[in-house]
């Protein structure tokens, strides 16, 4: 089964994998809080921040939701838990027992803040 921590060691916690949907983000930008725009608007909007050993991101003008990287795999691509997790281990060369990867329970996920 694939570990949340081989994603964050392969991903520098999950920061390459929002990078590759939102390229200007930085490690600054989580430590500042500074505000960023995920898509044309007047102001920008959202923010990220590590959080429990992953970087995450608000999105304040559209639901106010944090979201983890694998959340931003499945909003952007529209894909399911598990087809998200194969799609990061496909793409940063994560092939711990892939095929046997199960979605966990609600008590094992980390709670959005």
């Amino acid at each position: 089964m694939v570990q949340k921590d081989t994603i964050y060691a392969a991903t520098h916690a999950g920061l390459d994998i929002l990078r590759y949907y939102y390229p200007l983000l930085t490690e600054e930008m989580a430590a500042t809080k500074k505000k960023f725009r995920l898509r044309e608007e007047r102001d920008a909007s959202a923010s990220m921040r590590l959080h429990g050993g992953c970087y995450r991101i608000t999105d304040f003008g559209n639901d106010a939701r944090e979201y983890t990287h694998i959340d931003v795999v499945m909003r952007e691509e529209g894909l399911t838990y598990v087809q998200a997790v194969l799609t990061i281990c496909s793409r940063y060369g994560i092939s711990e027992e892939q095929e046997n990867f199960v979605k966990p329970t609600k008590t094992e996920r980390p709670a959005a803040e």
